[in-house]
């Protein structure tokens, strides 16, 4: 797997309501993951790439495939709590029966409260046919979030309800991303 990291600011201070009051994160952080052409299970969206850009309180993935997919079997981005563990997410539009709040779900266990469900909207673009872009607060992850994790990591993931799931037929590596200034 290949990674390249491009960093285009300096660390600088959120005002109250982007994060928490005083968080601080990367201005312009863009980090990149490769992936390997032909990894995936046959007739299933092959990933070529994923790249988070983390800009204004907000993160946005753009996940790039080798081949072509509709708006309901787009790859995934998955994340997970760091400092503490315990917060699983999903990013992903499966369904034409999803609403949008549920576009992101999220799971829960030790350190914080057992549970689930869905986590808040996500602006989702589909540029053509091989290109998908997720974009979601970065409150989302910090929030309401006792206490709130120092980190996520996140990967692409090709998933169906039929197939792909729960193992993923295609993923990238897992990558991280600092929150609040400690991750």
């Amino acid at each position: 797997m290949k990674r390249s990291l491009i960093i285009a600011g300096l660390l600088v201070v959120i005002g109250a309501g982007a994060l928490d009051a005083g968080a601080k994160v990367r201005a312009s952080h863009s980090t990149r993951i490769d992936d390997p052409k032909g990894d995936s299970t046959p007739g299933r969206a092959d990933i070529a790439s994923i790249t988070a850009v983390v800009a204004a309180g907000k993160i946005t993935w753009t996940v790039t495939t080798y081949n072509s997919f509709t708006k309901y079997t787009a790859p995934c981005v998955a994340a997970r709590s760091l400092h503490p563990a315990g917060l699983k997410w999903g990013i992903c539009r499966l369904s034409s029966g999803a609403a949008p709040p549920c576009y992101t779900d999220v799971s829960s266990s030790k350190p914080y409260r057992a549970g689930g469900g869905c986590a808040g909207p996500a602006t989702i673009v589909i540029s053509g046919r091989k290109s998908v872009a997720y974009t979601v607060p970065l409150s989302m992850f910090t929030g309401r979030w006792k206490p709130a994790p120092g980190a996520i990591q996140w990967r692409a993931e090709t998933r169906a309800l039929k197939g792909c799931y729960p193992t993923p037929c295609d993923a990238t590596t897992w990558e991280r991303t600092g929150l609040l200034g400690r991750g």
